[in-house]
């Protein structure tokens, strides 16, 4: 059986020549089960790094491709963003691999999008304009909302990332309170004070 990739959607991004030559050298390293040599930082690591993977299936998501493999590093499938930023190096290596017969691409891809792991529910209350948007949309997985009164939403759903969750937070300003987990709450108060030290030091 020929593996070619997986697409989730199937818009016509515009993408950087370079980033196309990574997309087709991982669609070959997936064709032939060749290894790849890959010079990555990912959004936790400060630096890059240099590690070989072996790549499972390409994927098209809400404008960016993105590639599973399963990291020599990591000793674990992990999902690659192919993205100038990220993604520095990117070479077809003459080792070959064999693909895991019981590999499913269901078991590495979250629910509502690709981030499989660190799943998080976090409970809310959203004020003003900002409920009335929430309340008109579907936030999350599995989205709970109540108004409390005119001006305050009680909304719980589950992000699939802490990151996702926080950007989300962050978008709606002071509209937005964290309840709970507690650990969310500390790290966005944390990311606040963070951002008004950034505005001070220009001052």
């Amino acid at each position: 059986e020929t593996h070619t990739g997986f697409y989730l959607t199937n818009d016509n991004s515009l993408i950087s020549d370079v980033l196309q030559g990574y997309i087709e050298t991982m669609a070959q390293a997936i064709k032939e089960q060749r290894c790849v040599a890959l010079v990555y930082r990912s959004m936790k690591d400060e630096t890059q790094k240099r590690f070989r993977i072996h790549p499972y299936e390409i994927l098209h998501y809400k404008g960016a491709y993105y590639c599973i493999a399963y990291s020599l590093l990591a000793k674990d499938y992990r999902t690659y963003k192919f993205s100038q930023e990220r993604m520095k190096h990117c070479e077809l290596l003459d080792q070959h691999f064999n693909r895991d017969a019981n590999f499913d691409l269901k078991q590495h891809i979250g629910t509502v999008g690709l981030i499989k792991h660190e799943i998080i529910e976090v409970e809310m209350e959203i004020y003003h304009q900002a409920a009335v948007f929430s309340a008109e949309r579907s936030i999350g997985l599995h989205p709970i909302f109540q108004w409390l009164d005119d001006h305050t939403l009680h909304y719980k759903t589950i992000f699939e990332g802490k990151q996702e969750a926080i950007s989300f937070i962050l978008s709606l300003g002071n509209m937005v309170k964290v309840i709970q987990p507690l650990s969310l709450q500390e790290e966005i108060v944390k990311q606040a004070k963070d951002m008004l030290e950034l505005y001070r030091k220009k001052e």
